[in-house]
């Protein structure tokens, strides 16, 4: 009843119902397409160990056998259309369709993991003692959709085709974003808000475990990045500086090495990254349901107004260009 009585609204513009729905269809889609991308590894597999069939010579047909069947007007008529929907089913063109879309969706991903990210340092950077105490409460949902965002740009980069096309832009991008996010991280430490013994961040948010287990993962966020680009960068720095001064059994061995390493790092870092998709999306939402039961009426986040639909009609563009691409295609 106290909590209720504090009128706590929430702060629908980092956590309503909008982003909430924004952030689930980012996680089901990269679900998806990792699926997709899994089918994908699984076909070549089979494809490569796929014993090859012997051919036999055609034989002669002899002035007695039968002659070929020819085909009727009627399935003369029909080849064209047959034509065309073997071709819309190639598993060649498909695999370039479903490449063609995740470029466009990780590149949408990347402006969500930015945007909150940003929206991170701003709720830093703007200390000015709010009485309401939504500051602290507006940093861990930003913390949230960025991690969400993140890992799903993890998730996928490694069968992500602009990494291909221009590797310098992306692969550097990706490395800017993960150090604003390990900022947001130092920086919401060393300037925690302070929070009024009022206010319903006091008394009410501090005390639930989900925020203990968010503060967790935001302590040790600097230690993930700085991890993650010494292992990353110095496989790289490997394979572009060292090889090229070695003789050619020792670039063997290193490539074979760096390749067997990456393989093995690489898919850790894929299931961990979608482990992370669904367990921050699984912290956002436990947090807005715990908020709305503290809160009681007073409680906004969950009513429809223009960031909750602006949250959701940023992805209608992406499933636009789905449509173009496979039209196309």
């Amino acid at each position: 009843m106290f909590c209720r009585s504090m009128k706590w609204e929430g702060n629908p513009d980092v956590s309503g119902i909008g982003v909430y729905a924004a952030f689930m269809v980012q996680a089901a889609l990269a679900t998806l397409f990792l699926l997709f991308y899994i089918g994908f590894y699984v076909k070549d597999v089979v494809d490569v160990n796929k014993p090859e069939e012997p051919t036999h010579p055609k034989q002669l047909q002899s002035i007695h056998s039968p002659a070929d069947p020819q085909p009727t007007i009627y399935q003369q008529h029909d080849q064209p259309a047959a034509q065309k929907a073997t071709k819309l089913f190639d598993s060649i063109a498909f695999r370039e369709t479903v490449d063609d879309c995740l470029e466009v969706f990780w590149a949408t991903s990347y402006v969500f993991a930015f945007t909150f990210v940003i929206a991170g340092l701003v709720f830093i950077a703007h200390d000015d003692n709010d009485p309401t105490g939504r500051r602290g409460y507006s940093l861990i949902f930003t913390y949230l959709g960025a991690v969400n965002s993140i890992a799903v740009l993890i998730c996928l980069w490694p069968w992500f085709p602009g990494r291909h096309k221009y590797p310098v832009l992306t692969f550097s991008g990706l490395i800017v974003l993960l150090c604003m996010m390990a900022g947001v991280s130092i920086a919401s430490f060393k300037g925690v808000p302070i929070i009024y013994e009022a206010t319903f961040e006091a008394r009410c948010l501090r005390a639930v475990q989900s925020i203990q287990y968010v503060y967790k993962l935001i302590n040790g966020t600097p230690y993930a990045v700085f991890a993650l680009i010494v292992i990353w960068g110095g496989s790289f720095l490997i394979i572009r500086i060292r090889t090229p001064k070695m003789t050619n059994k020792g670039k063997h061995t290193v490539l074979t090495l760096y390749l067997v390493l990456t393989g093995i790092f690489g898919g850790f870092l894929v299931l961990a990254s979608f482990v992370l998709v669904w367990l921050s999306l699984g912290f956002f939402h436990s947090l807005r349901q715990i908020m709305e039961d503290l809160s009681g009426s007073s409680y906004t986040e969950n009513d429809w107004g223009f960031g909750q639909v602006a949250a959701i009609v940023a992805w209608v563009p992406v499933f636009g260009q789905f449509s173009a691409i496979v039209i196309r295609k």
